[in-house]
């Protein structure tokens, strides 16, 4: 959703294994992914970006695995208190 606050459902989401795909105007970009397109999840703009990001993850298994690990290893500093 456009200007997301922080979603602990996003955090959530990547600890089980889900790539996030988030909009590029919220928290969840800045917060969670910091701003780095492909490193622990994907952002767009326009609903497109988004359709091709599903679209690239579903055909390509290594892929998602690759940002599944990074973003699993990632989810872990949102739990330390």
């Amino acid at each position: 959703m456009k200007y997301e606050h922080f979603e602990t459902a996003i955090i959530e989401a990547m600890s089980v294994g889900l790539v996030p795909i988030v909009h590029k105007s919220g928290s969840p970009w800045i917060d969670i992914l910091c701003m780095k397109q492909d490193k622990y999840g994907y952002a767009y703009k326009i609903s497109e970006e988004a359709s091709a990001l599903i679209s690239e993850l579903l055909v390509n298994e290594s892929l998602r695995m690759e940002v599944v690990t990074r973003a699993q290893r990632r989810v872990i500093l949102f739990f330390i208190i």
